[in-house]
Order: structure tokens, then C-alpha cells, then sequence
């Protein structure tokens, strides 16, 4: 990110090093969004260099949470039987999600 230059302090050449990113069997983990922002201007950014982003659990089952809330139901569809259907296929989606998260954690 930032080269090693070399600087002259009374009369003696003195090496400053600057800051690389290390990757680590071809990974590289970083919350630094000065150091993201790099990565993905760098020219090898799509080409060599590819992001991956990690979500937690709470980020993935959000919308689905939110979804099957039935206060959000106008009482007007509250007979409509195409939204009781996605009602029904939202809530068995987040039914199955959880039960993976379960796995997966436990």
C-alpha cells in the first residue's frame, strides 16, 4: 500500500518501511475500509484480486424476520390467498434457514 523509501537522517541513509497487505494462502481478512477501498481501486481488483463478502447470521435471516410479520399485513389482504401463500412459503424459508443455522453452529 505504501512503498519503503529511503531517508537521509544526519548523513546516514536510514530505511522507512512502508505498509504492504500479506496474503495468507491467497487470503486476505480486513475490516480497514482505508485498506478495502485500495484493494478494490487496484487495477488486479476482478482481475487477480476477488472480494468476498461474509455475513453473519442476523444480516442473512433479517429480511425474512421482517417479512413474516404479520403486522406489516394490511387487514385488507388479510383473506387474500396469494399473500397467505407467501406468508406461508416466507415463514417455511425462514424455518429452513434456521434450521441450517442450527447445524452449522451447533
Amino acid at each position: 500500500m505504501i512503498p519503503s523509501r529511503k531517508d537521509i537522517i544526519s548523513g546516514m541513509p536510514v530505511v522507512v518501511y512502508g505498509k504492504s497487505l500479506v496474503f495468507n494462502d491467497g487470503k486476505y481478512e480486513t475490516e480497514d475500509h482505508g485498506e478495502i477501498d485500495y484493494i478494490r481501486k487496484h487495477s488486479d481488483f476482478n482481475k487477480v484480486v476477488f472480494e468476498t463478502i461474509i455475513k453473519t447470521l442476523e444480516e442473512e435471516l433479517a429480511p425474512v424476520i421482517i417479512a413474516e410479520k404479520p403486522a406489516i399485513i394490511p387487514e385488507i389482504f388479510e383473506n387474500d390467498p396469494e399473500v397467505k401463500a407467501v406468508i406461508k412459503k416466507t415463514v417455511k424459508r425462514k424455518a429452513k434457514r434456521t434450521a441450517k443455522a442450527k447445524t452449522k453452529v451447533g
